[in-house]
C-alpha cells in the first residue's frame, strides 16, 4: 500500500525549501504523482489595519500582485529541480484565490489527492489567512493531512511512529490513513491518553484492539497508556512522543462544536502550534 498522488501546498519562500524536500522524498518513496500549489492571494483594495477606511492605489496593488507572482516563481522554480533531482513525476499549479481565505482554493485541489502536505505556520511570522490553511484544509478536504514543522529537518518516512489512540472515528481515519507510512515503520507505539482500563472492548484494553488489526497489516505496533492529570493532552502527547524517539505522530483531528473558532479540540489545536515533528492528521 502506497500514496499514489500527493499534493503539497507552499505559501512563503522561508520554509519553501523543507517543505519541498520532505515532499519530493515521500513521493519518490511511494513512487507518487506530486501536485505543488500556490495560491495567490486576493489583493485587498483597501487597507484593513487602517482607523478608517483607506482605498489602496491601482500602483500598490500591482506591486502586491508582483510581489506575490515573484514569489511563486521563484517556490515554483526549486520545487521544479528537486521533483526532476528525485526524478519525481510531478505538476505545478499556481492558482487565484476566489476569497481571502486561501484555505478555500486549496481544499477545492485537495480532495482527488490521497495525501496533502503542509507546512506549520510560524507564529510570528504567519498572516491569518495561512495560518487557517492547516486547520481548515484538515476539517473540510476529507483527506489526510500531514503538516511539517517550520523548524528542522525531518525524515518523510520515518522509522518510529507514534499513533494517539482514542478509539474515535477522527482517531481511526487518521491510523488507517497513515498505513503506508506504519507499514514501513520499523516501530510503532499505539499510546491511549487519559483513557480507562475498562474503556476496551471485547476484553481489550485501550489500543490493544487496533494494535492487532494493524498486526495483520504487516505493522510492528506496541500499546501504551499514560495516565496524566497534571498537564494536557496536547503536551502529554508531545512528550511521549518524544520519550519514545518519535519521527512522526499520527493522530484525529477533533471537532466539537459547528463554530469554526471552536471546531478543534485543545489537544488538536495546541500540537498545532507547538509541535516538533511532522504530524499526520485526519478528521
Amino acid at each position: 500500500m502506497s500514496y499514489k498522488t500527493i499534493l503539497a501546498s507552499f505559501q512563503d519562500t522561508e520554509h519553501a525549501p523543507q517543505l519541498i524536500e520532505f515532499s519530493t522524498r515521500l513521493a519518490a518513496e511511494h513512487g507518487a504523482h506530486l501536485i505543488g500549489l500556490f495560491v495567490m492571494p486576493v489583493v485587498q483594495t483597501h487597507s484593513i489595519y487602517a482607523p478608517a477606511p483607506v482605498q489602496i492605489s491601482t500602483e500598490l496593488l500591482a506591486a502586491q500582485r508582483q510581489h506575490v507572482q515573484q514569489v511563486a516563481g521563484a517556490i515554483e522554480s526549486k520545487f521544479i529541480a528537486a521533483a526532476e533531482s528525485a526524478e519525481v513525476i510531478y505538476e505545478w499549479r499556481c492558482v487565484d484565490a476566489q476569497s481571502p481565505l486561501l484555505a478555500d482554493a486549496v481544499v477545492e485541489h485537495a480532495r482527488s489527492a490521497d495525501l496533502i502536505i503542509v507546512g506549520q505556520p510560524e507564529p510570528e511570522n504567519s498572516w491569518e489567512a495561512w495560518a487557517a490553511i492547516p486547520e481548515q484544509v484538515l476539517l473540510d478536504s476529507g483527506r489526510p493531512v500531514m503538516v511539517v514543522p517550520y523548524a528542522g529537518e525531518h525524515k518523510a518516512t520515518p522509522e518510529q511512529i507514534m499513533v494517539a489512540w482514542s478509539g474515535t472515528r477522527e482517531s481511526a481515519r487518521a491510523t488507517f490513513d497513515a498505513l503506508p507510512l506504519l507499514q514501513a515503520a520499523s516501530a510503532v507505539k499505539v499510546l491511549s491518553v487519559n483513557i480507562g482500563k475498562g474503556e476496551g472492548m471485547n476484553g481489550f484494553t485501550p489500543g490493544d484492539e487496533i494494535a492487532v488489526n494493524l498486526a495483520r497489516h504487516d505493522v510492528k505496533a506496541e500499546t501504551g497508556r499514560s495516565i496524566n492529570a497534571d498537564i494536557s493532552v496536547g503536551d502529554e502527547l508531545l512528550s511521549r512522543a518524544a520519550d519514545y524517539g518519535s519521527e512522526l505522530l499520527v493522530m484525529g483531528g477533533y471537532g466539537h462544536s459547528k463554530v469554526y473558532e471552536s471546531l478543534f479540540g485543545g489537544a488538536t489545536r495546541h500540537i498545532l502550534r507547538h509541535m516538533t515533528m511532522p504530524v499526520l492528521m485526519a478528521h
